[in-house]
């Protein structure tokens, strides 16, 4: 949560932070291409432009599935 926030992506709830970041590697885990999981982040969160999407993407697997950077 404390690189979210030093990145400047703000959340809700932190529980939902931490399960959208999950969700990340479970997509990650199923293969799903870098830029589709991106575009989907960003789909799934309206206020988050590509760069954001990006963000919370490299800082979900940096934090809860290292093995996909």
């Amino acid at each position: 949560l404390k690189a979210l926030q030093q990145a400047g992506i703000t959340y809700a709830s932190p529980a939902q932070a931490i399960g959208s970041a999950r969700a990340v590697c479970t997509c990650l885990d199923h293969g799903e291409p870098g830029l589709e999981l991106v575009q989907d982040v960003k789909h799934r969160n309206p206020g988050f432009n590509m760069d954001n999407a990006a963000q919370f993407a490299v800082i979900s697997a940096k934090y809860y599935c290292p093995q996909h950077l």
